[in-house]
């Protein structure tokens, strides 16, 4: 049992140095660096799934603590990198609808020949 808890550990320690370099800002880069999260995520929640509700003892119960520690910091890291994401996401959105625009000026709806009835309201 005491093994499980150092492997668990050791994976955890290895996503929090992953996670404390900057996330590139090249796509490939970028492909790797969440491909390697995931893969300590799934390698981690297997590990913690083996687990169960087994009695541990102190020094396994010390090393869950470190765990819950560094799990914090991995929790708001990657809080930060969705939000990074998120926001290159919605900066790729609005420059395609930007060149959409830029390319068809005139392809959508105008405020020309519009007509508003001042009784109605």
């Amino acid at each position: 049992m005491n093994s499980l808890v150092e492997d668990i550990f050791s994976v955890t320690k290895k996503l929090h140095t992953h996670l404390l370099t900057q996330l590139p800002k090249e796509n490939d880069a970028r492909d790797n660096f969440i491909e390697v999260v995931e893969k300590l995520l799934a390698e981690r929640q297997a590990l913690i799934s083996k687990l169960g509700q087994v009695s541990m003892t102190e020094k396994d119960r010390d090393k869950g603590r470190e765990i819950v520690a560094l799990n914090q910091v991995i929790e708001k890291k990657l809080a930060t990198f969705q939000m990074q994401i998120q926001t290159d996401i919605n900066n790729f959105k609005m420059r395609k609808k930007q060149n959409r625009k830029y390319d068809n000026p005139y392809d959508g709806p105008t405020l020309e020949g519009a007509f508003f009835d001042k009784r109605g309201l």
